[in-house]
Formats: C-alpha cells, sequence, structure tokens
C-alpha cells in the first residue's frame, strides 16, 4: 500500500531549489548548426573528477576515466612515466589512495568494477511487470518532444504558446499507449495533475518520501532518463540567462518525467516497496568518491601530465618559457 500524498501546504521553496540543480546538472547540447565543444562534467565543476564520478556512476552507471587497459598500456609503453604516476598520486587525496607507488601499480593491474545506476522506479516496475517501461517513457516523451521542438520538419508539429509541462499533459491525457500497455488510468493521473511543475514535483517527491539528500541525485537521475532532449533544456536556461532571461524547460521535464514515476508507484506500490526502500536509502547516501575511483583519477592526471609534458615539448622555443621552479 502506497502512502497518501499529503494535502497541508507545504513550503516549495526546496523543492524548486532541489529541481534547479538537477536542470545545472546536466551539460548544454548545442543544435547541430552550431559547432562548440562542451564539457561534459560541466554541471560537475564543483566538484572534484571522483566525486563527480562517484555521483555520475550513481546516477547513470558512467564512467569519467578511460578504463584501466588504456592506461596499462601506456604505462607499458612508457608513455606514462613513473614520474608522472608519482606526481600524480602525490597530489591525490590522502585517505583513499594507494600506500605508494608500488601499491599503484598493482592496482592498476585489475580491472576497476563496472559501475551500475541506482535503478528508477520505471527499472524496478518493469522488473516486477515484464514490462519496458523505460523503454516506453522514452518512446512517448520523444515523440512529444520532437513535434514541440520541431522547426518546420514534422508534418505535424505540436502547437506552441504553452511551456513545455503544460504542453506535454493536452498531449498526454488524449495518449492510450500507456494505458494499452498496462498503466490504467494513467490519461486521467495526467489530467488530475497539478498545472504547476513545481507543485507536481513537491507532490511526487512527497508521495515517494523523499527528503533533500534523497531529492539531489534522485532528481538529478530523472533529468539524465531523458538524454539529449534534457541537454537540449538546459542549453535554452544557458541561452536564456546569457540575455538575461529565464527558462523552465529543463523543469517541465522533470515535472513530467516524475509523473511517470509517480504513476508506476501508485500501479507497483506494494510489490516494489522493499526495492524502492532501498534505492531511496542509496539516493539519500552522502555522495563519496571510492577506492577505485581515486586510483581512477590518479591514472587520468598521469596520463595529462604526460599529455602536457609532451605538448610543451612541441612548442619551439618552450624551454625559454619554463618556469624558475622547472628548471634545474
Amino acid at each position: 500500500m502506497c502512502p497518501p500524498c499529503p494535502s497541508t501546504p507545504i513550503d516549495l521553496i526546496p523543492f524548486e531549489t532541489a529541481a534547479d540543480r538537477a536542470a545545472r546538472a546536466v551539460p548544454p547540447l548545442w543544435p547541430l548548426a552550431s559547432s562548440v565543444a562542451v564539457n561534459p562534467f560541466l554541471g560537475q565543476t564543483g566538484e572534484s573528477l571522483a566525486i563527480a564520478g562517484a555521483r555520475l556512476a550513481r546516477v547513470a552507471g558512467v564512467t569519467v576515466t578511460m578504463p584501466r587497459p588504456w592506461y596499462r598500456e601506456k604505462i607499458s609503453a612508457r608513455t606514462i612515466t613513473e614520474a608522472d604516476l608519482l606526481e600524480a598520486w602525490a597530489s591525490a587525496p590522502l585517505p583513499l589512495r594507494p600506500t605508494d607507488l608500488a601499491a599503484l601499480k598493482d592496482a592498476a593491474a585489475s580491472d576497476a568494477p563496472q559501475p551500475r545506476a541506482l535503478p528508477t522506479i520505471a527499472d524496478i516496475a518493469a522488473d516486477v511487470s515484464g514490462i519496458d517501461w523505460p523503454g516506453l517513457i522514452a518512446e512517448r516523451f520523444g515523440a512529444w518532444a520532437a513535434g514541440y521542438f520541431d522547426e518546420g520538419q514534422a508534418l505535424w508539429a505540436a502547437p506552441r504558446g504553452k511551456g513545455a509541462y503544460a504542453a506535454w499533459r493536452a498531449v498526454a491525457i488524449h495518449d492510450l499507449t500507456p494505458e494499452i500497455a498496462g498503466l490504467p488510468g494513467f490519461a486521467l493521473h495526467v489530467s488530475e495533475a497539478p498545472d504547476s511543475a513545481i507543485a507536481v514535483i513537491a507532490r511526487v517527491a512527497r508521495r515517494l518520501g523523499l527528503g533533500d539528500e534523497a531529492m539531489d541525485t534522485y532528481f538529478h537521475q530523472m533529468v539524465m532518463t531523458l538524454g539529449g532532449w534534457a541537454q537540449y533544456a538546459r542549453y535554452k536556461l544557458w541561452q536564456a540567462e546569457l540575455a538575461g532571461g529565464a527558462d523552465q524547460t529543463a523543469i517541465d521535464f522533470l515535472a513530467i518525467r516524475l509523473v511517470w514515476e509517480e504513476a508506476l508507484f501508485l500501479r507497483y506500490g506494494a510489490q516494489i516497496a522493499d526495492e524502492w526502500a532501498r534505492v531511496h536509502a542509496a539516493h539519500a547516501a552522502p555522495v563519496e568518491a571510492t577506492t577505485d575511483l581515486v586510483i581512477d583519477t590518479i591514472l587520468q592526471a598521469a596520463a595529462e601530465r604526460c599529455s602536457a609534458a609532451r605538448s610543451r615539448a612541441s612548442i619551439p622555443g618552450s624551454r625559454r618559457w619554463a618556469s624558475p621552479a622547472s628548471s634545474g
């Protein structure tokens, strides 16, 4: 039995803050007409590489460094030297780094475990129902978004003039695909959702029992599941702020994705309660680097040091620019 959604008035500011952090946690995606190189970790620029790695492993199951065989090959070829490794090791955080250079080399000789993202409610519901809910969400969201952001290619473009959340609701209340797939009452659920994206976000967060700590990576994960559409929404926010304005699209996307999670939670709550409790607790835990992540970031730092040294050596007259500290 899933907990009822509280109806007492609430302070929306914590939910607005968490939603805004999630919107900014993904990098912007520029249109194909642009030629822009974007830092894929732009949303984590205030964190160390190891912490960013822990965060992205939790929400997306991705790594932030190369696989260890790539580093082993460079170490074996002496492209990465012992001096590079030692300098990178010395700069690493003391509590989690290997005890010495030999220990670092021993660690590099073994492959790190592949990260696995925490499952979403859609993932858990898929496991108990045998229905590919993540795939269906991605397909229905993508079909709507392609029409909503159409720039003249579609034969039948979605109407403009509404924000993303309102425009999606107008379509979703007439879309029977989720109900045919096994989610009865989804259109009614959408029609009865609050008009405000933030109100939806707050309602779902409370229904799922999310505190401030759990909202951080759970909301980030929700946005990440929308892939390139979320990155395009982040681009719209980037562009709006450059012009001194604001844009709600990314937060609207979060609300849309949470409506799906809420509906699936209501449908399968009794069957997924134990697994959701585990996932909820994992989202509430602090994002912390692991020993393996620190080892990988040391290897990456060593690779970057040797690459930088080669670049300096290839510049004519570069020895003249060496700092006093780097000269003999």
